[in-house]
């Protein structure tokens, strides 16, 4: 390399991954250790595919603090159409990008979402619940849509425990 920093330079490494129609698609990672491998997992088409990479809700938290509930995901080629967020099956925050994008709140029995706590954009959606509560133990999804023609949907649950201590003696 010509910068005179041989330890490190960065290599760049052509990944082909297998695609159902047959066209050819590469994927460049940079990496600033020559040589090693890059896992990329056999089953993800990075151009085509609408995922979901990390979803994190509290498993046990305490009444007292407040929960993050954080997602995030790839779109690939498609538009993000929406990110909502459930809880035991009913929605209580959606995001839109579309033009104007949009933030609704919607009325759930324990969920209470702390004010300014969103922030939602192509890559990622959170939100921080407060005023935890018994009722707000449950299932928490995140459900990310695409856009038309195809409308993909993708979505992933964890379950959240909120610790109350008890007044009565």
């Amino acid at each position: 390399m010509h910068s005179g920093h041989s330890n490190h330079s960065l290599a760049r490494h052509a990944i082909r991954l297998p695609q159902r129609d047959h066209r050819q698609h590469e994927l460049h990672i940079n990496t600033h250790v020559p040589g090693r491998p890059v896992a990329v997992p056999e089953n993800v088409h990075l151009n085509h595919a609408l995922y979901l990479t990390n979803l994190s809700v509290p498993r046990i938290i305490d009444a007292s603090q407040k929960a993050k509930l954080f997602c995030s995901y790839g779109i690939g080629n498609h538009t993000l159409n929406s990110v909502k967020w459930y809880k035991d099956g009913q929605e209580f925050f959606r995001y839109s990008p579309l033009t104007p994008p949009t933030r609704n709140w919607f009325p759930v029995k324990g969920v209470s979402i702390a004010a300014g706590s969103s922030h939602c954009n192509q890559f990622i959606c959170e939100v921080e619940l407060e005023k935890l509560n018994a009722h707000s133990s449950g299932s928490y999804r995140c459900e990310v849509s695409g856009d038309a023609p195809e409308f993909k949907l993708i979505d992933k649950t964890a379950n959240m425990t909120v610790g109350v201590v008890s007044s009565h003696r």
